[in-house]
């Protein structure tokens, strides 16, 4: 595609076309772009489009959006793919240009430009793209501001990832790459900025974009010191700080004013913020040399806590001025804390007055729930004035636990009193009490651990007693929903502490609060109850079945009752903390669910028939499915005919799912198939066959996110119905040869031939064998990863284990005489002790075993003496039994290419599990040890008494 102007104007058409209101449209003009990414002009062409003035902005904007996700896609090349797509001159011509073009742009094509710059500098720079930052310095002689703070921007996005990765010898290379040959052109530029900053003051537009710029250098400072503070840096470091402490203290009567209008933070709190990031950094990582400055930053920026008003424009500023003290109190300068007065005004001046409740905070409850959750106990990216408050009070806990307890305790006193003498009008002081309890009681854990470690000076069974459980015990559940949300918080936080005569009279209440109208008091009274029968003593659980039997019908109505209400609405309504704990309540019960299979099924269908319509929530979504498949497992388990009951009450429903075309959904449901598969006894019903049919057709297997799920169906196949699988065995084994021509599933097919060769009669498998392990040399050629070596041994291992050694010699010397000998001199002996995993490594242990009993093995006795050597070295360097599956799992939720639905698998690989230890054996292989005990003499002295030991142990 050559840049002319007949091949732009189709492209801006296209462009165009792709933000067009008909689908139709949209999506001939997105299949149009999408099939000419491969041509070798089509990135240089979007560029061009960018150019041109005469063509509307916001196409332009949608060719820069394109242009960085086609970068995003294909700069570095897929390692299946076949051949790269950008071709060397292209990638030259884009770095030669692309500079020039971002900083003549309007901002918002900046922006894209600038990410793009970004995503090619993560591959590239400073190698590859040496010329980047010299490039980038030269465009800021101009005086240009606009094309200033586009070389910033640009040089942000680059450093920024420094703040990402893990320390190393590259990286502290390119960062001082970096500072070579940008550093003395940034301190130039500084100088130039902060020099035009005061002849501003009476120009608020002036002086907004010299702060802007000012607040970008900061944070490109904050990145190049994340590491190790750079020679440069460190060298001025007292200048610097001045310059920090300078500019935090900066004030601008006329900008703030404007700024005090909108609801957004201004220009002044984002630069000051800026700067609190960066002395917060050199306090955490470079105490000692930012030692002598410390004091001088506490009493800024005190003082800034107590001046700066509450409006929610001010909260990055406030939460990182929090953060800051915090730091310094935890520090070895925390002696400015250790006195009671001043105690009592930080909880006065500073924390309380931040820990209160605002009007926006009630209205966020109620009109933004989701909003509200994330930022008051999901941690959400940014740090809100309360939970910085509270992370302050358990910092100066740190050095002075009992006197910060001692003075912020007669507060509390204050606060619950306040409350009492007025509960209808001073509730929110109640709310702010139990925030500063909870502050105060946990000197370990957080809200996601719970309070591992209490604070020993402050009585929270009494609290919990006096003023939380009455606020559960309230009748109306719709009662000061803040304050029940509170209370239900309290309990989850210090949920270490419930045990198990506790929970019954604990377990009511919350249940009764998932009535609520509040969709954040029935959130976080799911939540509670999921992460209360989550407690672990140890490695066990606290609470089994016994413990929630009582309560078990109820439990399951109201979860279910919260989790539809509003099904099926526009507004938000799939509640994933309801859905989360439905799936930790079915790893409780377990087979006690029995009894309520079909009315649990019949609801969980209800549900995946509404979401099937919007997929919108991915999280909730999978709790969904592991729910199903928690059921399936846990009443099979205690009842296995019970397989026919979910059959049916699964099977149709979810069929509807892939006939609906639902993509997200798609892995889940071959999952649960294969499940399902799995558990039941043949001869299968006929409702399987159009399944199986389906199931071969190669469209299936072209998403990689599919193809995991794919292959457990088809594995549960072969296992249950081999004679419907031998009558198809061309198409599976083209599956097979797909599979392994890509390095990111080649494991996957080198799993479907294992369960083809273990699972089918040998005599059925004589037309395909050959070629299947022709395959697999050829690959092991060509492309050997080290993935693809150790499963291809892994392979091997278990075909000799179950059909010997001489089936497989005879395939290889097919292809090439001795070809058996030189895998297993040049890969298989060499490699195979450094495969991972219990399983594995007894997999092919046995192989390796059987190599020593095949007499083809034994007539060549150097050969023979190397397998006996890997297999001492396999025995001598033993693996961790891998643990069965843990409801830990259920925290760590999906994954976005492939989620593995954990309750799905089998409990414990039965084939893995039947294998002898490589040890045992070994020792069954004894007769073959004695008949070449000549030969075990040339083994080191250190190898024979192995040896021996071993079989004086047998």
């Amino acid at each position: 595609m050559e840049a002319n102007p007949q091949t732009l104007t189709v492209l801006a058409q296209y462009l165009a076309e792709t933000i067009n209101p008909d689908p139709d449209t949209r999506k001939k003009a997105e299949s149009f772009l999408l099939q000419n990414e491969p041509q070798p002009g089509y990135a240089i062409l979007l560029l061009s489009i960018l150019d041109k003035l005469d063509v509307p902005e916001h196409i332009r904007q949608g060719g820069a959006v394109r242009f960085k996700n086609f970068v995003k896609k294909h700069w570095v090349p897929d390692e299946d793919s076949a051949a790269d797509i950008i071709p060397a001159q292209t990638r030259d011509t884009i770095k030669q240009n692309i500079i020039k073009l971002m900083v003549s742009v309007p901002s918002k094509i900046q922006s894209q430009l600038s990410e793009a710059v970004s995503i090619i500098s993560d591959s590239d720079y400073p190698e590859a793209w040496p010329g980047l930052m010299t490039d980038l310095v030269s465009r800021l002689d101009g005086a240009d501001l606009n094309v200033i703070k586009g070389v910033l921007l640009t040089v942000q996005t680059i450093t920024l990832r420094y703040r990402d990765v893990f320390a190393s010898d590259p990286l502290y290379t390119e960062i001082n790459y970096t500072m070579t040959h940008f550093f003395p052109a940034y301190t130039k530029l500084y100088e130039m900025v902060t020099s035009q900053i005061p002849n501003a003051g009476q120009n608020p537009a002036q002086l907004k974009t010299l702060l802007e710029l000012l607040t970008d250098m900061f944070e490109i400072l904050h990145s190049l010191c994340w590491q190790d503070l750079p020679q440069a840096i460190f060298d001025n470091f007292k200048t610097w700080n001045g310059e920090l402490l300078k500019y935090l203290t900066f004030v601008n009567q006329t900008l703030a004013a404007e700024e005090a209008k909108e609801d957004e933070p201004g220009t002044i709190v984002l630069l000051k913020t800026s700067v609190l990031g960066t002395i917060n950094l050199y306090m955490m990582k470079f105490d000692s040399d930012f030692q002598p400055f410390v004091q001088d930053f506490v009493r800024v920026v005190w003082e800034m806590l107590v001046s700066t008003g509450l409006e929610k424009r001010n909260d990055p500023l406030i939460a990182n001025g929090l953060l800051f003290l915090t730091t310094v109190a935890k520090s070895c300068e925390h002696a400015f804390f250790g006195q009671k007065e001043v105690l009592e005004q930080i909880c006065t001046k500073v924390v309380l007055p931040n820990m209160r409740l605002r009007d926006e905070d009630e209205e966020l409850f109620e009109d933004s729930p989701s909003e509200y959750i994330q930022m008051d106990i999901e941690g959400s990216d940014t740090e809100t004035r309360r939970r910085t408050a509270c992370e302050l009070v358990k910092g100066l806990c740190k050095n002075y636990e009992q006197l910060v307890t001692t003075t912020f305790g007669q507060y509390v006193g204050q606060l619950i009193s306040e409350y009492q003498a007025n509960t209808t009008g001073n509730w929110k002081s109640k709310d702010a009490a139990i925030y500063l309890v909870v502050a105060l009681g946990m000197r370990n854990g957080t809200y996601s651990l719970g309070a591992t470690g209490l604070n020993d000076h402050i009585n929270i069974p009494q609290f919990l007693e006096q003023h939380i459980l009455p606020e559960m015990q309230d009748s109306n559940v719709n009662n000061n929903p803040i304050l029940k949300a509170d209370a239900i918080k309290f309990i989850t936080t210090f949920r270490h502490q419930i045990t198990a005569p506790v929970l019954p009279h604990v377990l009511p209440l919350i249940i009764n609060h998932l009535k609520s109208s509040s969709y954040v008091v029935r959130s976080y009274a799911a939540g509670c109850i999921e992460k209360v029968l989550a407690v672990k003593d140890g490695q066990a659980a606290r609470f089994g079945v016994a413990d929630i039997q009582s309560s078990l019908s109820g439990l399951l109505e109201n979860l279910f009752g919260s989790l539809t209400i509003g099904m099926g609405g526009n507004d938000k309504w799939e509640n994933e903390y309801t859905m989360k704990a439905i799936l930790r309540v079915t790893g409780v019960a377990k087979g006690a669910l029995a009894p309520f299979v079909e009315p649990l099924m019949g609801q969980l269908n209800r549900v995946l028939e509404c979401v099937c319509g919007n997929p919108r929530n991915p999280q909730f979504n999978h709790y969904l499915f592991e729910t199903v498949a928690s059921l399936i497992r846990f009443v099979c388990e205690a009842n296995p005919p019970a397989v026919e009951q979910f059959e049916n009450v699964v099977m149709d429903p979810f069929q509807q799912v892939l006939v609906k075309g639902v993509d997200e959904f798609t892995p889940y449901v071959f999952q649960i198939f294969g499940q399902i598969l799995e558990l039941r006894s043949p001869p299968l019903p006929d409702r399987y066959s159009p399944l199986f049919t389906g199931l071969l057709h190669a469209d299936n297997w072209e998403r990689h996110g599919n193809v995991p799920a794919l292959n457990l169906l088809l594995v549960a196949f072969i296992h249950k119905a081999p004679l419907l699988v031998v009558q198809s065995l061309q198409p599976v084994m083209g599956i097979f040869q797909r599979l392994v021509s890509l390095k990111a599933l080649d494991h996957e097919g080198l799993t479907l031939l294992t369960n083809v060769f273990q699972s089918l009669p040998l005599d059925k498998l004589q037309a395909v064998l050959p070629e299947a392990f022709k395959v697999l040399m050829i690959r092991l050629q060509t492309g050997g990863t080290t993935k693809y070596r150790r499963a291809l041994i892994r392979c091997m291992s278990l075909f000799v284990y179950a059909h010997g050694v001489a089936p497989l010699s005879a395939m290889l010397d097919q292809m090439q005489v001795g070809l058996l000998d030189q895998v297993l001199s040049g890969v298989w002996l060499p490699e195979v002790q450094k495969i991972g995993g219990f399983n594995n490594r007894k997999c092919c242990g046995v192989g390796l075993v059987k190599l020593l009993e095949a007499p083809e093995i034994q007539g060549k006795p150097q050969l023979w003496l190397q397998v006996l050597s890997a297999t001492l070295k396999l025995i001598d360097s033993p693996c961790e039994k891998e643990q069965a599956v843990d409801e830990d799992f259920i925290e760590k939720g999906f994954d976005n290419e492939f989620s593995k639905l954990q309750y799905a698998a089998a409990p414990v690989p039965k084939f893995e599990n039947s294998l002898p230890e490589t040890q045992a054996a070994l020792m069954q292989a004894q007769k073959s040890l004695v008949q070449l005990m000549p030969v075990i003499q040339q083994l080191p002295e250190e190898a024979r008494q192995k040896l021996k030991q071993y079989v004086q142990i047998a």
